[in-house]
């Protein structure tokens, strides 16, 4: 999944009473299967909408990383689990920021 373009997406449904905000998902990318990268986004989206962060309306622009460095302070979210390849450590694999 390295390399792949970022790509913008619309969480469908009526807005609510917020108006609705710009997100960027960074997913992890290296050495994470396709399946572990959509169980640690699916996590990431689940909490982000229970915790009222995702909304309809909002946009997300996806950007696909090697690993998870650089957006620091603009976190909202972040989704991190056991390192599969090393077992005593974690590793982060999905991230939400601010509103952009």
């Amino acid at each position: 999944m390295t390399g792949r373009p970022s790509a913008t997406v619309t969480v469908p449904g009526r807005p609510g009473p917020r108006t609705p905000v710009h997100r960027e998902l960074f997913i992890a990318t290296a050495r994470v299967t396709v399946t572990g990268a959509l169980v640690h986004v699916n996590h990431l989206l689940a909490e982000a909408v229970l915790d009222g962060l995702i909304g309809p309306g909002d946009r997300l622009t996806l950007r696909f990383v090697p690993r998870l460095t650089g957006p620091g302070a603009r976190l909202a979210l972040l989704r991190v689990d056991t390192d599969v390849h090393r077992p005593d450590e974690l590793q982060a694999y999905a991230a939400l920021t601010t509103e952009v």
